[in-house]
């Protein structure tokens, strides 16, 4: 297994600048994800550490050993970098059974005949398809394609399996199943993993640790799936980790009102307040209540959707449209599926204040 370490790389094509400044280092043994917007440089980045791509400066090196260094002449070639790629494509072999589609990288490396029998067969069981080893990739599920190509790349033992967004290609289901196959099959066999997606559901689910990418190529924040979650570094985070509202708010006499109204959202200013700010909360973090009250801000219930487990309710606020969301059972309970049209009131159990300038990404003065 092994580290990767990226130094002050840069890439552009053309005027198209991807990466101006790229410091990024990837621990040995764990799940590190690549999370950001399509367009945002993510596979880039996968592409470069795999060797298909060359920094235009900087500096790529794989458990201590130099791969790239424009300025030192060196680009390592990728079948010589020791690692696994599989792409959101499967690209397995249709003509290949399951066993041969696995084997085929030991036969290219000259494996001798019995270790490459006894490595195909382990990492078919690693990807659960042990009794499926002579069916060609026209008998399989879509999810089952991808564990054979998740096996041809685990067979060749690599340091690091490059992931570039596997599981677009399912559906719901097999997503879900697939992500913890994922993070099951990195904890048996240690292998360092670089997962890219722009699903934040993913990257959650499976990350010792994630990066955030704006869609400029910009780095805005590293941490756990925790860390990013509950603590974003800025209104960019915030937005992209999951359904969001975002509200401009101004503070007049030490407490928080909702831009250019008397709806009063906080009677206490907790922390800095940003020059142009915008309070962030989730819909989970809006509490309804039926029955209006003195100082508490109202709103009109505009539009309710049952979701299953989950009621979602559109709301008309000082101006904008706010999402409230609430568990079902909860919501039958207490009584607080309401008709559109119904004026409620509305409590925030939770809020960040960010800057305004940061919804697009990073900014030089943020």
């Amino acid at each position: 297994m092994a580290e990767v370490k990226i130094e002050h790389v840069r890439k552009a094509y053309g005027q198209k600048v991807v990466y101006k400044d790229l410091n990024l280092t990837i621990n040995d043994g764990e799940c590190f994800t690549l999370l950001g917007p399509s367009g945002c440089g993510k596979t880039v980045m996968l592409r470069m550490i795999a060797g298909f791509e060359s920094p235009d400066a900087g500096t790529i090196k794989i458990g201590g050993v130099m791969q790239s260094s424009p300025a030192d002449k060196i680009m390592v070639p990728p079948d010589e970098r020791s690692l696994g790629v599989v792409f959101q494509d499967y690209a397995v072999w249709p003509h290949m059974t399951v066993k041969e589609n696995v084997i085929y990288p030991l036969k290219m490396q000259k494996v001798e005949k019995g270790e490459a029998e006894r490595r195909t067969q382990e990492a078919i069981k690693n990807v659960n398809l042990t009794g499926l080893e002579d069916r060609l990739p026209s008998q399989l599920s879509g999810g089952q394609q991808q564990r054979v190509a998740l096996a041809r790349a685990l067979v060749a033992e690599p340091k690091i399996m490059l992931l570039d967004e596997p599981l677009t290609n399912l559906d719901a289901n097999l997503r879900e199943e697939m992500r913890f196959e994922i993070r099951a099959l990195q904890k048996r066999t240690g292998v360092t993993v670089l997962y890219v997606t722009h699903d934040q559901e993913i990257a959650l689910a499976i990350s010792d640790r994630l990066a955030v990418l704006d869609q400029h190529g910009n780095i805005c924040q590293i941490g756990t799936p925790v860390d990013v979650f509950e603590n974003p570094v800025n209104a960019f985070v915030f937005r992209f980790m999951g359904i969001s509202n975002m509200i401009p708010v101004e503070v007049r006499g030490g407490k928080l009102y909702a831009k250019g109204t008397d709806e009063l959202l906080s009677e206490e200013v907790k922390g800095e307040v940003p020059e142009n700010p915008v309070l962030g909360c989730r819909p989970s973090d809006i509490d309804l209540l039926r029955e209006p009250q003195p100082g508490v801000p109202t709103a009109v219930v505009k539009r309710v959707n049952l979701l299953g487990p989950i009621v979602d309710q559109r709301l008309e606020f000082a101006g904008m449209e706010l999402r409230s969301q609430i568990d079902t059972h909860k919501a039958v309970d207490g009584n607080l599926i309401f008709n559109e049209g119904d004026r409620v009131g509305i409590r925030l159990a939770n809020q960040l204040l960010f800057d305004s300038r940061t919804m697009e990404g990073v900014i030089e003065d943020a």
